[in-house]
Parts: C-alpha cells; sequence; structure tokens
C-alpha cells in the first residue's frame, strides 16, 4: 500500500514538472482562471507542506514522539494524544 501511494505521488509530481517545464515565465497565466506559474508553484509547496503536517501527527498518534523546539507548543504531547483519542 505505501510502495502505491509512494508510485503515485511520483506520477503526479513527474506530471507536475513536466507542464510547468513549459512555462519558463512564473509570471505566464494560464488556464481560463488566469493563474500565474508563480501561483501553482506557491500552492505546490503549501500543499506539500500541509500533508507533511499531516503525516506528522498521525506519526505523533503512534508513537508520542514530538518534534518541537521546547517551550514553542505547550504540552504537545497531551494536546496530540488528547486529539487521537477524541477522533478515534
Amino acid at each position: 500500500m505505501v510502495e502505491a501511494a509512494c508510485a503515485g505521488l511520483e506520477r503526479e509530481r513527474a506530471a507536475a514538472d513536466a507542464a510547468l517545464a513549459a512555462h519558463t515565465d512564473p509570471g505566464t497565466r494560464l488556464g481560463e482562471d488566469g493563474i500565474t506559474v508563480r501561483e501553482l508553484l506557491v500552492h505546490r509547496v503549501e500543499e506539500y507542506a500541509r500533508h507533511c503536517g499531516h503525516a506528522d501527527l498521525l506519526r505523533e498518534c503512534v508513537d508520542g514522539r514530538v518534534a518541537v523546539a521546547s517551550g514553542a507548543w505547550p504540552h504537545p504531547r497531551r494536546r496530540v494524544t488528547s486529539t487521537c483519542r477524541r477522533d478515534a
């Protein structure tokens, strides 16, 4: 299952790279909405970061480890664990 998900991600990444490679000017407007290449690239980074954050929360629910600097998020383990239990 993980291998299939990784393969799907790689296919999507390759397709997006190929489509964007044809447009070297980040100000180029595309499609009916006229979104710029720059906006597409920013959106791509935002989505990737968001999904990485979701994966990190799931990992924290499984192993209880938190990857947060001291004091950055008060009682992160308690907060994430209670959220996982509540939503289970």
